[in-house]
């Protein structure tokens, strides 16, 4: 707030901030379940032939942009 003269503008920055930050969440929920719910059996198939053997701290590394926000 101490950046802004008065709420209205306070309020305005943090909602375009946040309408960022949703829009990432939307977008790594489409692709993780694009991954975690393939439509053919033969992605399945690739999904559960290749998913473990990707690092776990690669696959939660997507996460971190989601985590590491502040307003």
């Amino acid at each position: 707030m101490a950046r802004y003269d008065d709420l209205e503008a306070a309020l305005a920055a943090y909602e375009r901030a946040r309408l960022e930050r949703t829009a990432l969440f939307v977008k790594t929920s489409r692709r993780a379940a694009a991954m975690a719910l393939p439509r053919s059996p033969l992605a399945r198939r690739l999904r559960d032939t290749l998913l473990p053997l990707v690092p776990e701290s690669a696959r939660l590394r997507q996460f971190d942009p989601l985590l590491e926000w502040s307003p």
